[in-house]
């Protein structure tokens, strides 16, 4: 199954994370993996890292691998944190996944609560959609693909999906 969600805060990975009894593996900037304890830290968690700069084969085969094995991947389409809250324009590495493999992709919406604190503290909400699958039909157009997928995650977000 390939998780895909909005991304506005640090936490977006450890809530998702945290919600499913399952393990859930996600891409991250490779950036990240270079700070000392972090990087070692991601790398247990079962983190893998992604070269945002460049399409990147490394981080490509390892998704695969995963949703071969039958493992949960989480990515967020949109590449990078959202610091407005609204969507950004997706990437279309997630709609590769879901076109090769066939895996169901399942929208997730990671929601700020109104009215809770700003900043490190503030609280979040989570909305899971139906799950969706892509046939695996690679001919698909990449940038459609994807756009559905950003489609279902607004839903999730303004409650239309509910």
């Amino acid at each position: 199954m390939i998780l895909v969600s909005n991304h506005v805060s640090y936490w977006d990975p450890v809530l998702i994370g945290s919600a499913l009894t399952r393990q859930v593996f996600f891409m991250a900037k490779k950036e990240l993996f270079s700070i000392p304890v972090l990087g070692l830290s991601l790398k247990c968690w079962g983190v893998f890292p992604v070269d945002r700069s460049r399409p990147d084969r490394g981080a490509i085969k390892r998704g695969l691998e995963l949703l071969k094995q039958g493992q949960v991947i989480a990515v967020f389409p949109e590449g990078t944190r959202s610091k407005t809250g609204a969507l950004l324009p997706p990437n279309t590495g997630v709609a590769y996944f879901a076109t090769k493999t066939g895996a169901p992709v399942c929208p997730t919406a990671v929601i700020a609560v109104k009215g809770s604190s700003w900043g490190l503290w503030r609280r979040y909400s989570l909305r899971f959609g139906q799950s969706i699958t892509f046939s695996g039909d690679r001919k698909q157009d990449l940038d459609a693909v994807a756009g559905q997928m950003m489609q279902k995650i607004q839903e999730l977000l303004t409650g239309s999906a509910l």
